[in-house]
């Protein structure tokens, strides 16, 4: 048996030997989510799959959006959200809220303001699945962030300010010395 070298066989070995002499990658690694997050990798991967058996589910979309956002991931949360919007759906209003909530999360209120409005035409659209309970919210949310935006007050630069000024123009009513939740 006469043992044959070829071109290849010489590449191979010379990739090979490059690899065993180049130093380690002085590169640092990081996780993709936030340490600090209360969202845990598992959890996520859990409203993922929940999320992959019924891309209808839109309760495990706003699940899977919001564990992404705490996460430290808002653009990843802005695309499957996005998805779910441009889906043909009687909830896809739910997918819209779920995108101005995360816009409102980075600060950025002009484009919650436009995905409310957008949730508010897709909830009024013939043959939607969407409560009058759950519109007058999506209008309350969109008109305290167009009084937000009305006050000239950039949330980016002053967080506080741009929060009285909502709440100024959209009062809450407590009840029982319990603080309500945001709407979203």
């Amino acid at each position: 048996m006469k043992l044959r070298v070829g071109l290849l066989d010489i590449a191979g070995a010379g990739v090979a030997l490059v690899a065993l002499i180049l130093p380690a990658p002085a590169k640092q690694v990081f996780p993709i989510y936030d340490k600090g997050s209360p969202a845990q990798p598992a959890e996520i991967a859990s409203a993922q799959a929940a999320l992959s058996r019924d891309p209808a589910d839109f309760a495990a979309l706003a699940r899977y959006v919001d564990l992404l956002a705490e996460a430290g991931q808002p653009d990843q949360a802005l695309r499957a959200a996005g998805a779910a919007f441009a889906q043909e759906s009687p909830r896809r209003w739910r997918a819209a809220v779920a995108v101005a909530a995360v816009h409102a999360d980075t600060l950025d209120a002009k484009a919650a303001y436009e995905w409310a409005q957008k949730a508010l035409v897709a909830c009024d659209a013939p043959g939607a699945d969407c409560p009058d309970h759950e519109r007058v919210r999506v209008d309350l949310y969109a008109k305290a962030l167009k009084a937000g935006i009305d006050s000239g007050i950039d949330p980016r630069v002053d967080p506080e300010g741009f929060k009285k000024a909502i709440d100024s123009a959209t009062p809450m009513i407590h009840v029982g010395g319990r603080r309500n939740h945001p709407p979203f």
